[in-house]
């Protein structure tokens, strides 16, 4: 069993509720496709075996919507959707948006080079596997309010804000979302959709 899986596992076990929204094979094959580059073993792995996992939302959110689960896994659909959206959006391809004009170019050739893959607590923040580092990509952390600062070039560390690959940031993400619970995500149930 891959350890991507067996860190959402222990995050369930700690008693979070976890959701599994189901991915299938000709999913995964059309956003290959769209994006041009095959999606990590890893990843692949983990969304066909159970979906792509994410913590049930506070009170009451559409749980069809990515954006409203914390940690949300994207579904290949919403890889390449949000993938696309960032590296044609206006606030990285208009100087203007930023402190400094010069980071605007420097911002869009790294995000040429990141594929969104999963969602932060707060939807405006973000990972993506960075391309051209293996086939186990390395994994960074993208966040909206700091995007002027975006600099992926860091060597990979334990607490990022680059990991050495997916397994490793799923590592990471069991004690950061333990201690984030704190009660807010607490209910000892398991949610499977799907399966």
């Amino acid at each position: 069993m891959s350890e991507v899986l067996e860190s959402w596992r222990a995050i369930a076990a700690a008693g979070i509720e976890v959701i599994y929204r189901p991915v299938t094979p000709d999913e995964v094959s059309q956003a290959e496709a769209e994006l041009g580059w095959s999606l990590p073993a890893s990843y692949v792995e983990l969304v066909l075996s159970v979906g792509a996992p994410a913590l049930v939302p506070r009170g009451e959110a559409d749980t069809a919507k990515a954006w409203n689960l914390p940690f949300a896994v994207l579904t290949p659909a919403e890889i390449v959707e949000l993938t696309t959206e960032w590296r044609t959006s206006d606030v990285v391809s208009d100087p203007e948006m930023f402190e400094e004009p010069e980071s605007s170019e420097r911002v869009a050739a790294q995000l040429a080079n990141a594929v969104f893959f999963q969602l932060q607590d707060d939807p405006n923040n973000a990972f993506v596997f960075l391309l051209g580092t293996g086939d186990e990509p390395q994994v960074a952390d993208f966040a909206h309010d700091y995007l002027e600062e975006l600099d992926w070039d860091a060597e990979p560390a334990e607490d990022g804000p680059v990991w050495e690959s997916f397994a490793a940031l799923s590592r990471s993400l069991v004690s950061q979302i333990t201690e984030l619970a704190g009660g807010e995500y607490r209910s000892f149930r398991l949610s499977v959709a799907g399966h």
